[in-house]
């Protein structure tokens, strides 16, 4: 089965986010809010995803430490930019 590799979930959480930014580019096509925040939302999602599964598999030495650490880094920017960005347009 494809999930018990553990090496398949961070390309598998890249796949899942090209999906979902496809799915959301129509959705601003609708209602630019709810777009901007369902956007926001699912890239905040997959930022934290990428960051615990990276440390999930960095725990147990099962990748390549290099790729863990930038997967740990990448996911870390995206949560805070996303999750800044929710907070600065809900007070605005």
């Amino acid at each position: 089965m494809l999930l018990e590799k553990k090496y398949y979930i961070i390309p598998l959480t890249f796949l899942i986010n090209i999906v979902l930014l496809l799915y959301d580019f129509f959705l601003f096509k609708t209602w630019l809010y709810f777009g901007f925040l369902i956007h926001n939302l699912l890239a905040f999602l997959v930022g934290f995803l990428l960051l615990y599964f990276s440390s999930k598999l960095l725990k147990k030495d099962s990748a390549n430490k290099n790729f863990l650490y930038i997967g740990i880094f990448v996911g870390f920017t995206i949560a805070v930019i996303h999750f800044t960005k929710i907070i600065l347009y809900s007070l605005s």
